[in-house]
């Protein structure tokens, strides 16, 4: 679901940073696209690369649009 989601909402986007911060293993990547309407937008895909819980989120203006592994607050982590 996540792929398809992909193709459908930043496609066509251009990458245009790519960020760390500090020696977190959280890797963003910032891309420029545009939205249905054709209006520019900013997506950042953010890797978290942590063992045994890595995962992909997409942000758009700091709301989480979709992710790979979906955790929820009852969930214990």
């Amino acid at each position: 679901m996540f792929c398809m989601f992909l193709r459908k909402r930043p496609g066509g986007a251009q990458l245009v940073d790519v960020r760390q911060e500090g020696l977190d293993r959280i890797l963003y990547l910032d891309f420029a696209a545009t939205d249905e309407l054709g209006d520019p937008v900013a997506l950042t895909l953010c890797m978290e690369l942590i063992t045994g819980r890595a995962n992909l989120i997409l942000v758009h203006n700091g709301v989480v649009l979709d992710a790979v592994r979906r955790v929820y607050p009852e969930m214990d982590t």
